[in-house]
């Protein structure tokens, strides 16, 4: 359900997602490509647009009381627990300006986000 612990962690954070017709992302690689055909009618952006540019942008929706959930579940040990890193990586990837908006409206969002991969970082480069 829909609950938070701490500042409204009730809402959703929109990412845009935009790709190439070659593949790459312009601002943020989700895991994999599930929109790998080079025009899209369910792009964000028009089909001329996409033909004009090359790029086809889609927008995702990362749930807050969901992440919470899974953070909650990971660090109190839960069995086959998993951090959510993905949701991680695509709040860090923001532009600063969007992280800074989100540090203005929910910063635990943000932060839990940069501990998480900071964590993840040094336990995996330790000697660095």
């Amino acid at each position: 359900g829909r609950h938070f612990l701490g500042c409204l962690w009730n809402m959703d954070v929109l990412v845009n997602l935009c790709t190439s017709g070659q593949g790459r992302f312009s601002e943020i690689q989700p895991h994999g490509n599930q929109y790998g055909k080079w025009l899209s009618k369910k792009a964000s952006n028009s089909l001329q647009e996409q033909r004009s540019t090359g790029y086809h942008c889609f927008t995702a929706s990362i749930s807050g009381p969901d992440m919470q959930e899974k953070l909650e579940r990971f660090y109190t040990g839960l069995p086959r627990s998993k951090p959510p890193l993905e949701e991680a990586s695509w709040i860090l990837a923001l532009p600063h300006d969007k992280q800074d908006d989100l540090l203005n409206t929910c910063p635990g969002i943000l932060v839990t986000s940069l501990c998480m991969m900071s964590e993840l970082r040094f336990a995996l480069a330790a000697n660095d």
